[in-house]
């Protein structure tokens, strides 16, 4: 039942990934701007990475396998937020003073990138939750299934 929990999870986060992906990608960030830098380019393979993340903990049973993408997944969300916190503090003030000859346009971009900073930040610590949780439940051993049980000569 738990790992039916666990996988209803990491689906609403691989739906979640490709929904903001897709809603970073194709909302511009500049719309004047015709040509984005190579910083945009290179940067959005990286946003492909939690879904990449989500998607295999949907697909591997393994509970290493499941950790290891559990904890690379909020090395990524936690590099995530802290670059938007780097965006907001460059950016708000900035738009505060100049926004009036753009209509406000970085502050209100700002407001929108914070609903996923929001979320983000809420998804991070279910995971966190999620991977404690499973840390802490111990798998059912059989020690009358193991063939060596200490026995051996070289323990001796």
């Amino acid at each position: 039942m738990y790992m039916q929990k666990n996988k209803i999870f990491s689906i609403f986060l691989l739906l979640y990934e490709t929904a903001r992906l897709i809603a970073i990608v194709f909302t511009r960030p500049e719309l004047s701007i015709e040509i984005l830098p190579a910083s945009w380019y290179a940067a959005i393979p990286l946003l492909a990475l939690p879904l990449l993340l989500s998607f295999l903990m949907i697909q591997h049973e393994d509970t290493n396998t499941q950790n290891t993408c559990r904890n690379l997944y909020l090395i990524c969300k936690v590099f995530s937020m802290l670059g938007l916190l780097i965006y907001f503090g460059d950016a708000i003030p900035f738009s505060l003073n100049y926004g009036q000859m753009n209509d406000y346009y970085s502050i209100k971009r700002s407001f929108f990138l914070m609903i996923f900073f929001l979320i983000d930040g809420i998804l991070s610590v279910g995971v966190f939750l999620r991977g404690k949780k499973n840390n802490s439940t111990p798998e059912h051993i059989n020690l009358t299934e193991t063939p060596d049980q200490g026995e051996n000569g070289l323990c001796k």
